[in-house]
């Protein structure tokens, strides 16, 4: 248990740094090679590396419920604490996205919920993920002030890595390292877990790997409507709720046929049904509140606990 603890622990630092590196740099690559930032910013529009690394080698180690949970419990996380905090915080409502912006995630979730139907995700499936993924991507890219925003990010992170091309490059492979690194340890961590504890796959993996890999998330929610941004954090929760389920799970099926467990199913029923909650509040009010903050804060600890139980 404490070795698990170590790996897990160790895992979520050197992924989150990896993965710091490796966008940055990979920021100033793309740009120096003419690749605009609002490119860039559509491909990273929700995708978080450090979830995607975790889930892709948990997948490619043939713990594909572990996988499941951790793209799952990603949203859970994402639409429950970190954006409840950043409600909490904000001082005032967080005014809605457009109505695409808010509606576009309805399309991969329900492509997800399609494909998990029979409690497996093939690999012809996954491809169908990717493509719907893709086309939430053609809907951002049509209502463009998000990724707008989001593009301003990458630039100003990409104009933060000085040096030469070899510095970068370096720099760059150092990140993706980490990542690998990263990523290896916490999914180590996760499997010595199981092995001691009775714990279900999924659980470990949308309770624990997600929280340790996206603890970023709450910082890029709470920041953002601190700063009077509020589209960056808005545009972070929809990307994130339509990336995982679909992009992420998808890569993750197509490495490897993803078969889910009962916990990582649970995570996905009640991300989705938080992002229902959350949608509902800005098509019908235009706005996400206080009162609403409280009821996501305190609907993840009461998932954790209806589920590990």
């Amino acid at each position: 248990m404490v070795l698990a603890a170590v790996l897990l622990l160790a895992g979520a630092v050197l992924l989150s740094a990896g993965a710091e590196v490796a966008v940055r740099s990979a920021g100033r690559v793309a740009l120096s090679l003419g690749i605009s930032a609002f490119v860039i910013g559509a491909v990273l529009f929700g995708i978080d590396l450090e979830g995607l690394g975790t889930t892709v080698l948990a997948a490619s180690r043939g713990a594909t419920a572990l996988a499941a949970g951790e793209a799952f419990g990603t949203v859970l996380f994402v639409t429950s604490f970190a954006f409840g905090i950043a409600l909490l915080v904000a001082g005032e409502p967080v005014p809605s996205p457009s109505a695409a912006m808010v509606v576009a995630p309805s399309l991969p979730l329900a492509g997800a919920g399609m494909a998990l139907y029979d409690g497996s995700v093939a690999r012809l499936e996954g491809g169908i993920l990717l493509a719907m993924y893709a086309a939430y991507v053609t809907v951002v890219i049509g209502e463009s002030r998000a990724l707008r925003a989001r593009a301003g990010q990458v630039e100003r992170e990409a104009a933060e890595v000085g040096g030469s091309r070899r510095r970068v490059a370096w720099l760059l492979a150092g990140g993706m390292a980490g990542l690998a690194g990263g990523a290896w340890l916490l999914v180590e961590g996760g499997v010595r877990l199981l092995e001691r504890t009775g714990l279900r796959a999924g659980f470990v993996g949308a309770g624990i790997l997600a929280v340790l890999s996206g603890l970023d998330e709450v910082l890029l929610e709470v920041l953002p409507v601190r700063r009077g941004r509020p589209e960056l954090a808005t545009g972070n929760l929809m990307g994130t709720v339509a990336a995982f389920p679909s992009a992420v799970l998808g890569i993750a099926a197509l490495v490897t046929p993803i078969a889910s467990d009962s916990a990582a199913n649970s995570s996905f029923v009640a991300g989705t049904a938080l992002y229902a909650l959350i949608a509902s509040a800005f098509l019908l009010r235009g706005k996400a509140g206080t009162l609403l903050g409280v009821v996501l804060v305190l609907a993840y600890p009461s998932w954790l606990l209806l589920t590990g139980t």
